[in-house]
This record gives C-alpha cells, structure tokens and sequence, in this order.
C-alpha cells in the first residue's frame, strides 16, 4: 500500500459559468484508509451565482458519497 493509499486526498473546484471553466482546486484530505464518518467543510469560498461544484478524488481509493450539504448566506449585492 503507498502513501497515496493511505491518507488520500479529495479536492473540491467550482464553476461560475455553468461549468464551462473551473477554478482552482481545493485540497483536503480524506482520511485515513479505513476511518469512517470522515466529514469534511471548506469555508470562505467567496461569493457566485449559479455556481456549480465538483469534488476531486484521483486516489484509487473506494468512496461513498453518502450526503452532502451546502449552506449560504444572502448577499446584498
């Protein structure tokens, strides 16, 4: 087993064109191989409409999605 196996990492990137373009990636790891309930946040992601995300995972590591939650706030733009 590699290191890369071991403590795989996700990345979350959004689109604020529909996904057209996508922006930067933001890695986190994922946990270790084998530790359960892993949840993860980013936080601080600015401000978008229409924003599409996708989450990263390049690790040959097997994951399920088992819920996923996004929470935001009003702008007053």
């Amino acid at each position: 087993m590699t290191l890369q196996t071991i403590n795989p990492q996700v990345a979350l990137q959004f689109s604020n064109d529909g996904g057209f373009t996508w922006g930067k990636e933001y890695w986190k790891p994922l946990g270790r191989v084998g530790a359960f309930g892993q949840q993860l946040c980013w936080d601080r992601l600015g401000s978008a409409r229409d924003r599409v995300f996708r989450i990263i995972i390049m690790d040959p590591v097997k994951v399920i999605l088992t819920d996923a939650m996004y929470n935001s706030t009003e702008g007053t733009a």
